[in-house]
Parts: C-alpha cells; structure tokens; sequence
C-alpha cells in the first residue's frame, strides 16, 4: 500500500510492504515478511511483529513503536516523539533522527550510530532472563543528571604470586580517569 497523501485510519497486515511518503496514518502493523518505509509524513503508532522490516528515512511517529519477534527497524531520519520499544530478540539500528525513549527487554538489540536518543532503559520483563544490549557508535545520548558517559578495559590473568588484575576507565564528560591494579586472593 502506497500513502502519498491523505489520511489512513488502519493498516494491519502479513507479508505486505507499506510506503509513506506522505500524509498521515494513525495506526499501522506488519507481521510476516513485511516491508515497510516512512519518508514522510506522519504515522501515530508502529506495531512490528515476526520478522517484519521497516526503516524509517523521515517524516514523525507521534505515538509509539513496538519491535518484537525478530523485527528489524531502521531509523535514518524520522523522529519518534515518545518511546521505542524492542522485546524478544527485536533488533533496533539508529543511524540518524530522534527518539526520546529507547526501551529494550528480552535479548533486543540496539545499535546507535548517529541520531540522538533522549532516555535509554534496558528492562527485564522475566526476571533471571537474559536483558538486551545497547552499542553506541558515535551518537548523541543525552544522559540523565547524575550518569556520565565512559568506557572501561579490564585485563585479568592467573599468575604464580595469584590473581593478577588490571583495569582502566575514563569518564568522557567529567575527563575522569582511574586505573585498578590487584594481585592476589579476595579474603
């Protein structure tokens, strides 16, 4: 289904491909081996289910969008005015636009790599489950007072004096820098 201009009030559909490239949709799921892309325009909420693919090169989504079941959303260029969620292996790239949340639950993906992300939240829907991941490669992430963005490496080895650890972090805002060194036994 191609929207160009106008107004849809619903698109739910398998193994379809939808195209916006104008107007406005209020709601839209796509399930199965969907297509889908937003270049602009508006759309009010994004449902994605069972390896549906959809990238999202401009235009708004007012409300929301939920990822799950092995989809895969690409934002280029739109701007997600709440929350992005991903659950159940969903996987998330951002390479450009805006979210103002990101929430990731049950081994979903995200990678950032240009963009901005206001508020990021990694949830576990099932406790002693395994919790999602967030790679962040050169975009903006405006942390929460009291959280500063850093990076840490960590080298450990087993040596005849007993356990040899080192590790150094480096806080990038604050230019905070610390190393550790330990060798021996934790009593």
């Amino acid at each position: 289904m191609l929207v160009a201009g106008g107004r849809v009030a619903e698109f739910v559909a398998g193994d379809a491909t939808l195209q916006v490239g104008g107007g406005h949709v209020s709601y839209a799921s796509l399930s199965g081996n969907s297509f889908g892309s937003l270049h602009a325009g508006e759309v009010e909420r994004l449902d994605l289910f069972e390896l549906a693919d959809v990238t999202l090169a401009g235009g708004r989504v007012v409300d929301s969008i939920y990822v799950q079941d092995q989809a895969n959303l690409t934002l280029n260029g739109a701007e997600v005015t709440t929350e992005l969620v991903a659950s159940q292996t969903a996987t998330i790239v951002i390479d450009g636009g805006s979210a103002a949340q990101l929430r990731l639950f049950d081994h979903s993906a995200a990678t950032l790599r240009g963009g901005s992300v206001d508020q990021i939240a990694l949830d576990e829907l099932v406790p002693d489950r395994q919790s999602a991941s967030v790679t962040v490669v050169g975009s903006e992430f405006n942390h929460p007072p009291g959280l500063l963005p850093a990076a840490a490496v960590f080298i450990g080895a087993d040596t005849a004096l007993g356990p040899f650890y080192l590790a150094y972090g480096h806080a990038f805002d604050a230019s905070l820098n610390t190393v550790y060194f330990y060798l021996g036994r934790f009593y």
